[in-house]
Formats: C-alpha cells, sequence, structure tokens
C-alpha cells in the first residue's frame, strides 16, 4: 500500500487546512491591532493632548475670537485617516484654529456634521471633489468623513439650537429614517435607494450616536435639551427641505423610535432585521472576536436603559461577549415592538422578506418613502454587486473569515429573546412575530 505522506520541505502554514489557515491568520491580525491599540492609543492620547494645548496658546481661540451663535473653523494638522483610536473622536487629532465664521458655513454643500463633543457640534469639511453621499464610492459616512476631511468647524450647542429654532419650522416629512441591528441587508437597501436618484442617502451618520449619549445620559440640562439635540443632529444631515433624505441610523439608535414622533412628527420610520443566525455570524466575521469583546462591554449599559431592561439582563447575566451582543439587539428591537403595539405608520423590512420577493421589498420600500414604483427597476439593477466594496467589510475582505459561534449561544438568545416577546425559530433562527412587516400591508403585494 501507497502511503501519502507530507513533503518535508512543507512549511508549517502548508501542513494545514486553508480554511484553519485563514482563521489563524485573522485572528492573528486581529491580535495584533487590539496590542497596537491598547500600547499606541494612550500615548497618542497623552501626546495629542499636549500638542493641542500647545498649539491652543499659540494660535487661539482667545476670549475675544469667541463670539455669540459664531463658527469656528480650523485646519486638520493631523489627518483624521490616521486617528484609529475612535472615528469620532476628537482627542487624537491635531487642528489650530483659523478665523470666526457665520454659523450658516454649516450649509455648505460639503460641511457635514462629524461629532458632538462635550461643548460643540463638530462639522467636518471634505476634500474637494468628495461627494459624501455617493453610496457606490462611499457605502460609510462616516468612514467618507474620516478620511476626507481637510477642515474643523466647531458651533456651540446652544448656538446651534438658536439657528436651527430660527428657521422655519420642519415637521421632517421629507426624511425617512431607518433603524436596524446590523448586518440585515441595510447597506444593500441604501444602494438601491441611492440608484433612483431621488433621494440623498445618508448612511450610518456616527454623530448620531453622540447625540443620543448627551440626550439621553449627559447632564441635567443636556437632558432637558434633549429635543434639542435630536433635532438639531437630524436636521444637520436633512439640510434641504425640498429634497428627499433617507438616513440609515448606526445600531443602538432604537430608543429614537420613542421620540421622533414628538421631535419631527412628518418623518417616516422603518426598521431592518434578519435572522438570529446569520446576523450574529456576519457580525462574528466582520470584527473578529476580540473586537466584539470590547464593543459588547458597553452596548448593555448603553442599550438597557428600561427597567424592564435591566431586571431581564439582572436574571440572564453572562459574560460572554455573544451573548452581549444579542442583548442589545433585543433591547433595541424592544423600543420598536412597544411602539408598533399602537402605530401603523412604521413598517419592518426583513432580509429574508427581501430574499423571497426583491420586486415586493424595494417596491413597497420606496413607497414608504415616498418614491414612485417606476424606479423599481433601476433600483434592483444594484442586486448582486457588493454594496460594501469601498469600505473594510468588502466581500473580498471579509472572505475567509471565520463565522462559526457556539450554538450554546443561540440557545441563550431564543430563550432571552422570548423574555421580550420576540419569537424566533427554523434553523436560521428567524423571527416569526415582528410586527408591521412590510408584506402584511394591504396592497404589498401590487
Amino acid at each position: 500500500m501507497v502511503g501519502v505522506t507530507a513533503r518535508s520541505d512543507m512549511t508549517w502554514a502548508e501542513s494545514i487546512s486553508p480554511k484553519n489557515y485563514n482563521y489563524l491568520k485573522s485572528s492573528f491580525q486581529e491580535v495584533l491591532l487590539i496590542i497596537r491599540a491598547i500600547c499606541l492609543a494612550p500615548i497618542y492620547i497623552i501626546l495629542a493632548r499636549i500638542l493641542q494645548w500647545i498649539i491652543n496658546l499659540t494660535y487661539g481661540p482667545y476670549s475675544s475670537d469667541i463670539k455669540q451663535d459664531k463658527a469656528l473653523t480650523y485646519d486638520i494638522l493631523w489627518d483624521l485617516k490616521y486617528h484609529f483610536v475612535m472615528l469620532n473622536d476628537l482627542t487624537c487629532t491635531l487642528r489650530r484654529y483659523r478665523k470666526v465664521q457665520d454659523i450658516s458655513v454649516i450649509e455648505e454643500e460639503d460641511v457635514s456634521l462629524y461629532c458632538v463633543s462635550d461643548n460643540h457640534f463638530v462639522y467636518a469639511r471634505a476634500r474637494p471633489g468628495t461627494d459624501l453621499y455617493d453610496c457606490d464610492k462611499h457605502p460609510f459616512l462616516f468612514l467618507a468623513q474620516h478620511n476626507s476631511a481637510v477642515e474643523l468647524i466647531t458651533v456651540t450647542h446652544d448656538a446651534l439650537f438658536r439657528y436651527i429654532n430660527s428657521k422655519p419650522p420642519q415637521d421632517g416629512s421629507n426624511i425617512t429614517l431607518s433603524y436596524m441591528n446590523g448586518r440585515c441587508g441595510s447597506t444593500l437597501a441604501a444602494s438601491m435607494i441611492n440608484r433612483t436618484g431621488q433621494c440623498v442617502v445618508v448612511s450610518e451618520p456616527w454623530a448620531m450616536l453622540d447625540t443620543l449619549k448627551y440626550a439621553f445620559k449627559g447632564t441635567p440640562k443636556q437632558q432637558a435639551q434633549r429635543d434639542d439635540f435630536i433635532k438639531a443632529t437630524v436636521l444637520s444631515f436633512a439640510k434641504n427641505p425640498k429634497r428627499k433624505y433617507f438616513i440609515k441610523m448606526g445600531m443602538v439608535t432604537g430608543i429614537l423610535v420613542r421620540v421622533m414622533k414628538d421631535i419631527l412628527p412628518g418623518t417616516r420610520e422603518m426598521y431592518m432585521y434578519r435572522a438570529w443566525k446569520p446576523t450574529m455570524s456576519s457580525y462574528r466575521k466582520m470584527l473578529g472576536p476580540f473586537a466584539m469583546a470590547i464593543l459588547a462591554g458597553g452596548l448593555v449599559p448603553m442599550c438597557a436603559q428600561e427597567k424592564k431592561h435591566k431586571e431581564i439582563w439582572n436574571r440572564n447575566k453572562v459574560r460572554d461577549p455573544y451573548k452581549k451582543f444579542f442583548f442589545w439587539m433585543f433591547c433595541n428591537m424592544d423600543y420598536f415592538y412597544d411602539e408598533a403595539r399602537e402605530r401603523k405608520d412604521i413598517k419592518s423590512f426583513s432580509y429574508e422578506s427581501f430574499q423571497m420577493d426583491q420586486e415586493g421589498y424595494i417596491r413597497n420600500l420606496l413607497a414608504h418613502m415616498g418614491i414612485g414604483s417606476e424606479y423599481v427597476k433601476v433600483a434592483l439593477s444594484v442586486v448582486g454587486q457588493d454594496s460594501q466594496e469601498n469600505s473594510p467589510w468588502s466581500r473580498k475582505k471579509l472572505e475567509g473569515k471565520y463565522g462559526k459561534v457556539p450554538e450554546d449561544t443561540y440557545r441563550w438568545c431564543k430563550k432571552v429573546a422570548k423574555e421580550f416577546g420576540i419569537e424566533s425559530e427554523g434553523k436560521d433562527l428567524s423571527i416569526t412575530n415582528f410586527p408591521n412587516g412590510w408584506e402584511t400591508f394591504e396592497g404589498a403585494q401590487n
């Protein structure tokens, strides 16, 4: 019998299967990134703050430069794309004060809200020729801002609130907000909407996450200004009341579904989601176990705002990052479940329903936004393309990434989801009782 033996000159990497090799390689890269962040981030933060203090002493702004209801403009000395600690944090950005401007500078086409700090709304001016809202080139707004910013503009909270409230009243009827759990086909939906040319697509503005921090968990004064924070942030992206806007919200923004109708009563709202197993598998590939563990540590306290959420968490408290990830999804969805009991003007769109009926899905999604069915065909022309191609999470970059999650996690998921009133069945744990599904509305199939 002839045996098969490994070549004597084979490397260790060649001796293991391609699947295991890719998993080990990606895990090793994730470890290196975490080590880099842990070791270098504190040094960058300390040095940046010292250097910024020196720059401020040299160039200002001085007290004489601070004028009520004006904007301050800064040149970026350290390009934002080298700042990897937090994409929307300014602690590692070196900037030099340049001049005072009229607050209306924030209305300019190449200026967009970048983040919110303790005292200011911070806008970024994009490099000339950059279309921040072209989803084909820039699937995520925060990354486009991060890579193209050449100038920062700051406006105090109170100054922006006064400016927004001084303009003709807007009810948000030209704005559609999409809440989501992530990894649910929302980027594909944004790409389809963008292809119609009938709507400005604002894809995951991270400034909204900063706003929630101040609006719901800030100082007593900031919490009292909750409606102003949210209104100013949304209208900073939806600048032109004569144009339609689709704002694809980032994760953990579900709480807004409770208050948005009181702040901008004309807004249209929807929720996008996907079966539990493919959602978590996709997150596992996208982030890896180490980044998930770090994120999960902050997600539960951020999302578990309600007494009901805290009680369920105390009964099922775990350290497992995958289970913590599921828990913030439950909290995020619970706000929609509660609101949908009394409202029929909000719809939900599952990725599974898109797979079953692509034309019906996009036709009803566009109709919900006030866009006619004549744009269905052009919207569907993007299907099959990688909607995240120009991002760190393209199919090519995620190819070979390990997405398996322990089965115990899914058993825990199904059990705890039930405590929230969320039912799931089948091999993918598809959600069976999500309210206000688009296909349940009269005329949805026409």
